[in-house]
């Protein structure tokens, strides 16, 4: 059977997940970082794309973004790709591929699961064991989420706003969510979302995306629906 084209749609949220090739580290020191996440301010605003969070660690880059446009999140993808990987050839004299591959992204319900996947990226560093807290973790958008520092160019989404009505309540709201963690269920569930590539959210919400993108944004069952079936968030067959 033909692979399906990589789910996407304009105006909705996605979590993306790009590998080093061979799990290699895609930063080596704190200048590679910044080069990287500068460079993804400038295709951001170059490919008219949104980024709320972010988390670099060891192998892998994770980006939440919302594409004002269908082809939105590739071309970042894409531009971002090239350009730092030049830079770090470049740097690092190496050649060959940065990159394991295509990357991996999944579209989910911003009212719904938004925050999960801020905690979800925000927390990454912790459950990997790089750092005791998420704020101790200088490549994340958590300190930007904390008050603490962070990009320019990251864009609160509705889901942080709606924490509190001044920057305070939103910040120590937050905290507390990033103390508590993930769930070691949550962030399977959103884990597998992400390597599949199927969408996430309600029934409503994937009855619209079906419509929207013209094509299943979910895999086929077999037998009874599974319990969860209607969050689209199903352990696969």
């Amino acid at each position: 059977m033909a692979r399906l084209n990589r789910l996407a749609a304009g105006g909705l949220p996605h979590h993306v997940l790009q590998r080093g090739h061979n799990a290699q580290p895609v930063a080596l020191d704190a200048a590679d970082h910044v080069q990287l996440l500068a460079l993804a301010g400038e295709m951001a605003r170059t490919t008219s794309v949104q980024i709320h969070g972010f988390a670099l660690v060891p192998g892998a880059v994770h980006w939440l973004l919302t594409p004002q446009t269908e082809a939105g999140v590739s071309l970042f993808m894409q531009a971002l790709g090239r350009r730092y990987g030049r830079y770090f050839n470049a740097r690092h004299q190496r050649r060959g591929s940065l990159w394991d591959g295509r990357f991996r992204s999944m579209v989910f319900q911003p009212e719904r699961h938004m925050l999960d996947h801020l905690l979800y990226v925000d927390t990454l560093p912790v459950r990997l064991g790089l750092v005791p807290r998420a704020e101790d973790h200088a490549w994340s958008s958590a300190t930007h989420h904390l008050g603490e520092g962070g990009e320019p160019w990251l864009v609160a989404p509705p889901a942080y706003w709606a924490l509190g009505n001044t920057p305070f309540e939103r910040e120590l709201r937050y905290r507390a969510r990033l103390n508590e963690g993930v769930s070691a269920a949550l962030a399977e569930r959103i884990a597998q979302a992400v390597t599949s590539g199927w969408a996430m959210g309600d029934e409503a919400f994937l009855s619209q995306l079906t419509q929207q993108v013209g094509r299943r944004v979910q895999p086929g069952r077999r037998g009874r629906p599974r319990r969860g079936a209607a969050d689209g968030m199903v352990e696969p067959t």
